[in-house]
């Protein structure tokens, strides 16, 4: 199976080329139809073929990525339903384009370059909250915008004494350089880092404190963890976490944030 996680990790790479080619697509029809640019429509059923496979070739690949298996959330399953979508809608008008009776399907060209790419947008959508959470695009928008998001108002702190340990200190941490591979929509080893409940629940291979040498350190998929450098941060910190394991109180004690959800 590893070889399968190698070539899906390709996925993100080559999404691209679908992405650039639908929205060509869309120009070209959209251009073809004038008569100062009717000589574009020599070049649209190699394109529409071209954009098929690509978009083929990406779903496949994120089937092959999908199978590693920490996407879990909703936005996993839209984005894998939008992105097979537009490969089938993709597939079967470039079949027709290069067909003995394109002429005849014509007028249905621009309309479904339009339809892909409005459902690229939403595959990308999704892929985004995949890779960088639901809440990247509002995470500072305006309060009107983040209250129909469902966000709360940004925290403003004046003080150290009044700061939140969860909420201003150890959230935001999280947020800026685990959030994108331990979010709810995508939760390596089973781990959610977006919210104090997650943290607090933990996730495949948790640490135990006082016994550094028993702490899992496992990757995705249940396998152990084979990075220099998680593996050397992992050596550097041990002794201080078996230390400061006898020191009274814990991160369970810390209080939960006043907006933190059981």
């Amino acid at each position: 199976m590893d070889f399968i996680y190698f070539l899906g990790r390709f996925h993100v790479l080559v999404l691209h080329l679908p992405i650039g080619m639908i929205v060509a697509l869309f120009v070209l029809e959209y251009l073809s139809r004038k008569e100062r640019w009717r000589y574009l429509d020599a070049a649209s059923p190699y394109l529409w073929g071209a954009t098929a496979i690509s978009a083929l070739v990406t779903v496949l690949l994120g089937f092959m990525h999908f199978a590693e298996g920490s996407f879990t959330g909703a936005s996993g399953d839209q984005h894998r339903f939008f992105g097979t979508i537009t490969a089938v809608i993709a597939t079967g008008v470039a079949f027709l384009r290069v067909s003995s009776f394109a002429s005849t399907y014509k007028p249905l060209f621009f309309p479904a370059s339009l339809v892909l790419l409005v459902l690229v947008s939403i595959t990308g959508h999704y892929g985004g909250n995949l890779t960088h959470g639901s809440t990247f695009l509002v995470e500072y928008a305006p309060q009107p915008i983040r209250s129909l998001a469902g966000l709360a108002p940004r925290r403003t702190i004046t003080s150290v004494s009044a700061a939140d340990p969860f909420a201003d200190v150890v959230g935001p941490m999280f947020q800026e350089r685990c959030a994108g591979c331990h979010n709810e929509d995508k939760s390596e080893s089973d781990l959610v880092l977006t919210s104090y409940a997650g943290v607090m629940r933990g996730g495949d291979g948790a640490v135990a404190a006082g016994r550094s040498s028993a702490s899992a350190r496992r990757g995705g998929r249940g396998r152990t963890a084979r990075s220099p450098v998680a593996s050397t941060t992992a050596i550097a910190t041990s002794n201080r976490t078996d230390r400061r394991a006898s020191i009274p109180g814990s991160l369970r004690a810390v209080p939960a944030p006043s907006d933190a959800v059981a």
